[in-house]
């Protein structure tokens, strides 16, 4: 833009220097005028190109812009939902005392019976009922563990807590996250990529 304008004065300024030659010298052949009306004419069309494609950088730049607000909005939309509804999962009587578990239960001991995870991860699924949408569109199927595991890494249950709500071990559920992403991608990768992956998909509520 600065260069536009740049290119734009020096432009005009050659413009006025030749008009006032064309005033002062009246000695200056009909061949020369004729030259310098063209030059002159030149001159005028390139200030004229060049106010039209600061028009249209404009139009160009405001698109951007009005694009990029749109995103932002959009994002701070899927945030706020997201963040609400992380809020009342935490702060739901049920999750609580899941927690309250994990904290001040011996390792060995059980965490949750099966009908109270099925319970846990309903309540996943009626806050982020697109998140599961998601989950179920992937090119292969989820086994029943697999599918709690990825819940449960959604809503910020740590490795170790979600072995202990699986009663799987932590190693079974490391080899799960890396299988699945074997799945996803064909590649082989750490367990924390299979988490990215999750972190990142947009879990909007209804």
């Amino acid at each position: 833009c600065f260069i536009i304008h740049k290119r734009k004065r020096i432009i005009k300024l050659k413009l006025q220097n030749v008009e006032l030659l064309l005033k002062e010298s009246n000695n200056i052949s009909e061949t020369t005028i004729i030259q310098n009306k063209e030059i002159i004419s030149k001159l005028e069309s390139q200030i004229n190109s060049i106010h039209r494609e600061n028009e249209s950088l404009i139009e160009e730049l405001e698109s951007q812009k009005k694009l990029l607000e749109l995103k932002n909005e959009q994002a701070l939309l899927i945030k706020s939902q997201n963040e609400c509804a992380m809020s009342t999962f935490k702060n739901d009587s049920f999750v609580k005392e899941i927690k309250n578990r994990l904290q001040n239960y011996p390792i060995n001991s059980n965490i949750i019976t099966e009908s109270e995870l099925i319970l846990l991860t309903e309540k996943i699924s009626d806050l982020f009922p697109t998140f599961i949408t998601k989950l179920n569109n992937l090119p292969f199927n989820l086994s029943l563990n697999e599918f709690r595991v990825s819940l449960l890494l959604k809503t910020n249950f740590s490795p170790r807590e979600i072995s202990r709500l699986t009663n799987h071990s932590e190693s079974s559920v490391s080899i799960t996250r890396i299988r699945l992403y074997k799945k996803l991608t064909g590649n082989n990768g750490r367990t924390t990529d299979w988490d990215n992956f999750i972190s990142n998909i947009q879990p909007l509520t209804r």
